[in-house]
């Protein structure tokens, strides 16, 4: 007859094991306290590997996440209030003894995002040309004001990428002193756009993210007035393309508010309007600034 003893360890116990984060926003330490460098962020639902060293049963070592670029250490500190324990039972705990379960690994949460801005572009100002028999005038524009609003919808793909689709409209005007009375050009147009963000720097409650987005205008129209004189071009769809980089602030996990810098291309040559040939050159930086809601 074999007898098979169990030894109940009067220590607390503490192995190799998976814990599951409870709420964005947890901070993992380089060491055991709160002045601690912080070497990343955790998120809601994330698994992390606790090791197997423990302080004070308030801080438990864990496994750095591998994201992004640069050089991070291997292992970190985090709060033991901030993660539930998958790997433990709470009877057996107690008692010192090891009970091992099968951890499920569910996938991240996406989420939808939703944005709207205001943008203001830094347009040079548009010469204006007259044109009289044989007579070519060019007058020098005494002001130029530009303006964009719009909204975007975008899905992240994870915390890192996320797929949106822009459309914004936008207005120009240039205005002119001329020897035949006042005279302005406008132009008045929309853009919509499919692009590709990626965080570069994701710790909350701070992101910072480059993004990318190419396709087109739905329709411009320009109009062009010279004393009582009225000509209007409807210019149709016009390629365009954007780049920029966004600084992003979230004062809620849901919430973000954000500034971005960039620059916008949108040009159309060798437009026929009636017996004229015109050129529609709205290539600019541009600076705007809005909020993101996440669902």
């Amino acid at each position: 007859m074999v007898a098979i003893v169990m030894i109940s360890s009067p220590f607390n116990v503490h192995a190799a094991q998976d814990a599951r984060v409870l709420s964005d926003g947890l901070i993992i330490y380089e060491n055991p306290n709160d002045d601690s460098d912080v070497i990343e962020n955790g998120y809601h639902g994330e698994l992390l590997r606790i090791g197997t060293e423990h302080k004070e049963d308030f801080w438990y070592k864990v496994r750095v996440p591998l994201r992004g670029n640069g050089k991070k250490p291997k292992y970190g500190w985090i709060k033991k209030d901030q993660v539930e324990l998958n790997a433990y039972r709470g009877d057996h705990l107690t008692r010192g003894i090891q009970a091992f379960t099968t951890v499920v690994r569910h996938p991240e949460i996406h989420r939808f995002v939703f944005g709207f801005y205001y943008g203001i572009p830094f347009m040079s100002p548009t010469p204006f040309i007259i044109t009289t028999g044989a007579a070519v005038t060019t007058v020098q524009s005494t002001g130029v004001t530009m303006s964009m609003i719009g909204g975007e919808v975008g899905y992240r793909l994870s915390t890192s990428w996320t797929v949106s689709l822009h459309y914004h409209q936008h207005s120009m005007l240039n205005t002119y002193i001329t020897d035949l009375g006042n005279a302005s050009y406008s132009v008045n147009g929309n853009l919509l756009t499919v692009g590709l963000e990626y965080a570069l720097i994701h710790k909350l409650p701070w992101k910072l993210a480059l993004a990318g987005a190419v396709g087109g205008s739905l329709g411009s129209t320009i109009t062009a007035t010279l004393g009582n004189q009225l000509v209007n071009f409807d210019i149709g769809r016009v390629p365009a393309a954007t780049l920029k980089l966004i600084g992003k602030w979230h004062p809620f996990k849901n919430l973000a508010l954000f500034v971005s810098a960039g620059y916008r291309y949108k040009t159309k040559k060798d437009i026929v309007a009636g017996t004229s040939t015109l050129d529609l050159v709205l290539n600019a930086p541009f600076v705007d600034a809005g909020l993101q809601v996440e669902f």
